[in-house]
């Protein structure tokens, strides 16, 4: 009976939060291939004549209804496609809702370009059976054996309940999604609809999957939207329209739907770009998106929500383009050309291109053999010049970076950018110099790399930036073994109270030491006393407890500024015995916080920071210590 229930709910987690035939007034039916610029990059696409390059899309779903009109030439049939057991669906083109609709959002945002092919591989029973998880990695392998160049995948299931089994299934599925990207196929898929981590979902916690979060039209987080750390983009996934069998078009709701809309980009950039790899393309999407959130890369939205309206095929804009025609260096510094293009040129095997008064790293060339132990140079000459390098961004795209051990960064370089040495999943040292600036996100993303030392100069870190060493979850719940070493008082030390790893000052004292326990990240302020940093889970319900162990036992007696700010999932907080000071704007927007427990005595007036509780839920509840209930009223306020 639990293997039945748990395989159900497998089945089912793609299909949650799906209103049928529902819709907001007035909804446009292509609000969300509008919202991407969908429309427009098709329109501007179908006059070029890499329109006649031809893309197979495997959607790797429940078949589809191939009777409807929106699908004619859209779709490549075999009679072998339907991988499942299901006697009585001979081919892919079975009347089955979810694969139907998943195909015609992707249709619907590629209109007019009848050389993108849909190739609905059946490898799920659509909510109305046990799905096998295995038959979704038979059904990535057959979609690469028979020419796809992009797949889909909105299903998914939770990969943590799974045991005996189910665990080599899952595990098969990984491999056969990184087999596929390895073979050049990009792979999309959704980030499921549990409003809660993608950490325990398979395949969006699959790091070479593109996985997609979902919005509304107010480019608002879903409320059912899984997020985290896997999450690399969002799309529209709010009173979608879609079609079903038998033509009907409805409205509906999940990841599911906002996975297809990035399908489709990829699709359009792959037609202008044949000889793009799953890298390059992600990359596209990457510069061509519009933040949500914090600037860059953050936890709930990943890089954001992609906008081709205005981008022209073939010139999207990419600091990952490495097809450029090699120019000379000189050509390179005429900062007003290389802004309208990348040139690049190969110097010392390494591609390089223009940088603020120097030069930047951006790749590695095919013929350029890999040491275990890379150094960066701090210059490289070019016919007779010498360069300082200042920056490294997408070192390894072209070669095997899986046997470098050691990193060792120059002082002339300023910034390592966003997935700078993300091959390197087996380096152990990373040393850098002083004269370092910013590291940007899985810059360094070892399995093995266990601490770093952050010099002082560094004053900007993405916040998965270094330590992720799960390999495949790079979550923060894996990585409280990892050591971060520098000075206290800098973006190290800020670095590790935001991600939840441990802290250690370099004089070798432990007054700044940071160090992770249960929810929450604290540093330590005095002999036997820590401070809360950060909340760095997603409960509703938090309590912040008198005491804490590392090592020994510590007083929690503070909690730092913004230490809970804009949590949007906190309902409830208990504010340990301990607590003698709360930061300013420690709960500022916690909008959903309704419910504050004080069981401190020791408060004051004078240690209870500005907006400390500003744009809390506007009928939240104090509850006092019945000596205290008087004082605190007065300057514990939400506003």
């Amino acid at each position: 009976m639990r293997r039945f229930i748990s395989l159900l709910l497998v089945a089912l987690l793609a299909f949650a939060n799906v209103n049928v035939g529902a819709k907001a007034e007035g909804t446009d039916p292509l609000w969300g291939a509008k919202k991407i610029g969908a429309l427009s990059f098709a329109e501007k696409l179908a006059s070029f004549d890499s329109s006649k390059n031809e893309v197979v899309v495997a959607v790797i779903d429940s078949g589809i209804d191939a009777s409807i009109p929106k699908f004619d030439g859209r779709l490549i049939l075999k009679e072998d496609m339907n991988l499942t057991d299901e006697k009585e669906v001979k081919s892919a083109s079975g009347e089955f809702h979810h694969g139907t609709f998943v195909s015609s959002v992707i249709v619907d945002c590629t209109p007019n370009l009848n050389n993108i092919k849909i190739m609905p591989v059946k490898a799920s029973y659509n909510g109305d059976g046990d799905d096998d998880i295995a038959t979704w990695a038979k059904g990535v392998d057959y979609a690469v054996e028979h020419g796809a160049q992009i797949i889909n995948m909105s299903l998914g299931g939770h990969e943590e309940a799974s045991e005996g089994d189910e665990v080599k299934k899952y595990e098969a599925l990984r491999a056969a999604v990184k087999r596929a990207v390895a073979a050049g196929v990009t792979v999309v898929v959704a980030a499921s609809n549990e409003g809660s981590s993608t950490s325990a979902q398979s395949p969006a916690n699959i790091r070479e999957a593109i996985t997609v979060a979902a919005v509304d039209e107010s480019n608002t987080l879903a409320e059912f939207s899984n997020f985290g750390a896997n999450v690399d983009f969002s799309a529209p996934g709010v009173d979608i329209a879609g079609a079903l069998p038998g033509g009907v078009v409805s409205f509906e709701n999940g990841t599911s739907f906002a996975a297809p809309h990035i399908t489709a980009l990829c699709a359009m950039i792959k037609m202008a770009h044949p000889d793009y790899s799953p890298q390059m393309i992600e990359k596209v999407l990457m510069s061509n998106c519009a933040d949500l959130e914090s600037k860059g890369w953050d936890y709930y939205t990943g890089y954001g929500i992609p906008d081709f309206s205005n981008v022209i095929p073939g010139q999207e804009k990419s600091d990952y383009d490495n097809t450029a025609d090699l120019v000379k260096i000189e050509d390179c510094f005429n900062r007003e050309a290389f802004e309208e293009d990348i040139e690049t040129v190969k110097i010392d095997g390494y591609q390089c291109t223009d940088a603020d008064d120097g030069i930047a790293i951006v790749g590695v060339g095919y013929d350029y053999v890999v040491n275990p132990d890379v150094e960066i140079p701090a210059t490289l000459e070019y016919e007779g010049e010498t360069y300082p390098v200042k920056s490294v961004s997408i070192y390894n795209y072209k070669a095997d970076m899986s046997t470098v051990k050691s990193i060792k960064v120059a002082s002339s370089v300023a910034t390592i950018d966003d997935w700078a040495f993300k091959g390197c999943v087996n380096v152990t040292s990373v040393e850098l110099s002083e004269g370092l600036k910013s590291i940007g996100d899985l810059a360094f993303a070892s399995d093995k790399l266990k601490e770093i030392t952050i010099p002082d100069s560094v004053t900007e870190m993405a916040d998965r930036a270094v330590g992720f060493v799960d390999g495949d979850n790079y979550d923060v719940d894996y990585v409280s073994d990892f050591v971060v070493r520098g000075n206290v008082g800098t973006e190290a030390q800020q670095y590790a109270i935001r991600s939840g790893v441990t802290f250690v000052p370099l004089d070798g004292s432990t007054i700044g030491t940071v160090f992770r326990s249960g929810d929450f990240t604290y540093r330590i302020t005095g002999k036997n006393t820590v401070e809360l940093a950060k909340s760095i889970k997603i409960n509703k319900k938090q309590t912040i407890p008198a005491t804490v162990k590392y090592g020994t036992t510590y007083k929690v007696t503070s909690i730092a500024d913004r230490a809970f700010y804009a949590n949007e999932y906190i309902t409830t907080v208990t504010i340990g015995k301990n607590i003698k000071k709360i930061g300013a704007g420690a709960f500022w927007d916690s909008i959903k916080l309704k419910k504050i427990v004080v069981k401190s005595t020791g408060l004051k007036k004078s240690k209870v920071g500005k907006n400390a509780f500003k744009n809390v839920a506007k009928k939240a509840k104090f509850t006092f210590p019945k000596s205290k209930k008087k004082a605190y009223k007065k300057f514990l306020k939400r506003k």
